[in-house]
């Protein structure tokens, strides 16, 4: 009879049972390492996409506040014509009803008395042309103005206004992928005052807030 030969042999139950764990346990490594990079990765995107659409609303009700007040014939009587926390009307004499671009006396005009309010969860403008509001921006939780004066304290007289502070916060329409994340937060506008939340629910947020100079008031 021929002698089995030891090194044709299998592997042993124990073996393979080590052999397993240790396999279980490289793949478990590898699956969270990924999940990492995959949140890592779609919150770096959640943000981006809230900061884009903050700021561009932002940057479009900058360019309308700062010409609040534009009236160079002196005889339009431009200005804020509304200044409440979550809605504002400027007024400014930049066109005549030619459209030819220049002054005339009056705000009447399209886009000359520019209205920004919030509708729901949409942000929206009203540009004096006949058509009502439009939608600007989309998951939009709060708008909050606050006027300030030369001195820089806040004020509620239309006439005083010499600066705006505008905060958006904006809400992302995209899962997180998050199942522990609880947004509990409780945003602010600069003054310390409570704009928003808490929500309690499952949605990141961004709150971003811009001062604007208006340099026809006053003078």
């Amino acid at each position: 009879m021929i002698a089995a030969d030891d090194k044709n042999k299998g592997f042993t139950l124990i073996e393979l049972l080590v052999a397993m764990a240790v396999a279980a346990i490289v793949m478990a490594a590898i699956v969270s390492a990924y999940q990492v990079q995959v949140k890592g990765k779609l919150t770096q995107d959640i943000t981006i996409d809230m900061q884009q659409t903050a700021r561009a609303a932002l940057q479009i009700m900058a360019s309308d506040i700062q010409l609040a007040g534009c009236d160079p014939e002196g005889s339009a009587n431009a200005g804020f014509d509304t200044a409440d926390s979550g809605n504002i009307e400027v007024s400014m004499d930049i066109d005549d009803d030619s459209s030819t671009g220049l002054p005339d006396g009056d705000t009447e005009a399209p886009g000359e008395q520019v209205e920004y309010r919030l509708s729901g969860d949409q942000l929206q403008r009203d540009i004096g042309d006949g058509n009502g509001f439009r939608t600007i921006a989309q998951n939009v939780d709060a708008l909050d103005f606050v006027y300030l004066d030369s001195d820089g304290a806040t004020t509620s007289n239309r006439s005083d206004i010499r600066r705006v502070e505008m905060t958006i916060i904006v809400r992302s329409d995209r899962d997180p992928w998050l199942s522990d994340y609880v947004n509990n937060k409780t945003y602010q506008n600069k003054q310390g005052n409570d704009i928003y939340g808490p929500a309690n629910d499952e949605s990141p947020r961004l709150c971003l807030t811009k001062t604007v100079f208006c340099p026809n008031m006053g003078l």
